[in-house]
């Protein structure tokens, strides 16, 4: 909340922007009964409009009124360094082109020395908390301080790093940069900015004019003429002038005349990005006081970047995380902007990466897109591994007699095996058209008569029932359809009490927890793949590579139960294992 103070100097700005002719009606509406305030806004008015005393004076001609020394001349030195000629100017100082000249070595410089107009009303402290803040930052994206001093007239200096390139806006649409590329040179400018806050400096005064980006793509950060301390308390720290910072980049904060720092930053950058990616700012704002503009401010929301012009080079679709970006760096409540620069960058990142953003809300929907756009090779791999599985239970299906050989384990006896090939054959005699008026059945639909015809057929021993129960319900859980696969296997642990055999009871209690695993019920899956292992292990002659298996299964589980030391027991037999019996299958070992 602003106090008394600001709140009225905001209601002075609103006057001043109304016109002359109604700006008396326009008091008495907004004051309404205070009368007090009514009473302030109007002495305030009209001593604005008295311009006798020379501080209501234009600020450039009362400028112009004070005593100015000689102008520099190209040749004249400064300590160790030689005039060359003039390569800029704001308004707080000029900037030269400097050559060393003490023939110690030989480099060219920037040199910026405060005007004597600037010196005159006191922005020399400003101008040497800027040399002071260069002292502190050392980054390769930052220009770095050379040298300082001052001149015959007491004026202070500073030599920079010589930066030759072009404003990062200009430079990236002379370029025809694509977004990606865009998006990485001002990522880079964000580390040069965190370093600044590593420091305890904030810059509050970022534009695309204050970034150059040279020949060789790389973006340098310059000018900190109103950069503040963030370190707060420090004297001679007060923070940047309300005049000095460029409006159409100011942060809400600065426009109120509030402390500036971080946030403001955060918000300058936003609209850097929205520059560069639609090649305009986001507000449209006619030229108004601060206060004024910070109203407006308020009210707005940075549009879609696809609802406007693009820069040129951009790609025709952007991603629709930057809007979301985009909106929580420009939020008018600092609160819920970027905590920090890092933030920012971090989420220019995930867009580059294909990952998830901060500033969008997480749903489940939104990970699992981001994570097909980022993988979709090895999704599409692990399809089509998928597929050929699937092509080739169907192919196994199609040839009953191999099937049956396959399905039958050599310690079921011959008898069960006999049931279990004559029952397949039966089966895939449906398949053939010649049985089926030409047509051909799908693979499913051979599974679902198969299931019908071992419901009916009672001619079957429990074992040989177990043993096809067994069989169709791995091949309906392979195709990921678990429902019926585990009423398959229930119905063969229903049958388990009337067969004598241990390596069959242990195959469909490991089947059952095995389906019981991939419907995510882990707790419930644990006890009967327990007990197949125990079962694998206590065989008369046990098959090492079946007990390894289902250690591996049972280890698996206790995993995702969050039991690692009891799983990590498990894994280390399985490996033992398989590395005695079958040291060459480098795929399971792996």
């Amino acid at each position: 909340m602003p106090t008394e103070w600001q709140q009225l100097w905001q209601d002075f700005h609103q006057a001043l922007a109304q016109p002359a002719s109604s700006r008396a009606a326009w008091l008495l509406a907004h004051c309404g009964p205070d009368q007090a305030r009514h009473r302030q806004l109007s002495e305030l008015l009209a001593s604005h409009a008295n311009t006798d005393h020379p501080l209501d004076q234009d600020w450039a001609r009362l400028l112009e009124t004070f005593p100015v020394g000689p102008a520099p001349q190209s040749g004249e030195v400064l300590g160790h360094w030689r005039l060359l000629e003039p390569i800029g100017e704001g308004g707080m100082g000029q900037i030269w082109l400097v050559a060393r000249c003490d023939g110690e070595f030989d480099k060219l410089a920037a040199l910026k020395w405060i005007t004597p107009q600037a010196a005159a009303v006191g922005s020399d402290a400003q101008f040497l908390r800027e040399r002071q803040f260069l002292a502190r930052l050392e980054h390769p994206n930052i220009a770095s301080l050379l040298d300082g001093g001052h001149d015959h007239h007491g004026r202070p200096y500073l030599v920079m790093e010589y930066v030759q390139g072009e404003p990062l806006t200009r430079w990236c649409d002379r370029r025809a940069c694509d977004w990606r590329q865009r998006l990485r040179l001002l990522r880079t400018v964000i580390d040069a900015v965190a370093c600044a806050h590593s420091q305890m400096v904030a810059h509050l005064d970022l534009k695309p004019g204050n970034v150059l980006v040279t020949a060789e793509a790389v973006p340098m950060l310059l000018d900190f003429g109103i950069a503040r301390s963030l370190s707060g308390g420090a004297p001679g720290n007060e923070g940047s002038s309300l005049w000095a910072f460029t409006p159409s980049y100011a942060s809400p904060e600065q426009l109120r005349g509030q402390p500036a720092g971080v946030a403001s930053d955060v918000y300058a950058l936003g609209l850097m990005l929205f520059e560069l990616l639609a090649g305009d700012l986001p507000f449209d704002l006619p030229e108004s006081v601060p206060a004024e503009r910070n109203r407006l401010l308020q009210d707005l929301v940075p549009p879609p970047l696809r609802a406007v012009g693009r820069a040129s080079g951009c790609a025709r679709r952007l991603p629709a995380d930057l809007d979301w970006v985009i909106a929580r760096a420009l939020a008018w409540d600092t609160d819920r902007r970027y905590a920090s620069v890092r933030e920012l960058g971090d989420d220019l990142e995930a867009v580059l990466d294909l990952r998830p953003v901060r500033a969008r809300p997480s749903n489940w929907h939104y990970h699992a897109r981001r994570f097909l756009r980022r993988r979709w090779r090895w999704v599409a791999v692990v399809a089509a591994f998928s597929v050929v599985t699937v092509g080739l239970l169907v192919r196994l299906l199609e040839q009953g007699e191999r099937n049956a050989e396959l399905l039958v384990s050599t310690r079921i006896d011959r008898e069960r095996a006999e049931h279990t090939v004559a029952f397949l054959s039966e089966l895939f005699q449906h398949a053939d058209r010649t049985g089926n008026g030409g047509q051909e059945l799908l693979a499913r639909d051979v599974l679902a008569r198969g299931r019908a015809e071992l419901a009916e057929r009672r001619d079957l021993a429990a074992s040989a029932r177990v043993v096809l129960l067994n069989s169709l319900s791995t091949v309906y859980r392979n195709l990921g359809d678990y429902p019926a696969a585990t009423a398959l296997i229930e119905d063969a642990m229903r049958l388990l009490p009337n067969v004598d055999s241990r390596p069959l009871e242990a195959e469909t209690l490991e089947n059952l927890g095995t389906l019981r695993a991939l419907t995510g019920d882990a707790r419930a899956a644990q006890a009967p793949l327990e007990r197949s292992l125990a079962l694998r292990r206590a065989a008369l002659d046990p098959a090492p590579i079946a007990v390894a298996a289902v250690a591996e299964k049972v280890a698996a589980n206790l995993q995702t139960l969050g039991e690692h030391q009891a799983a990590g027991v498990l894994f280390h037999e399985a490996w033992d294992l398989r590395l005695r019996w079958r040291p060459d299958d480098r795929v399971a070992l792996a």
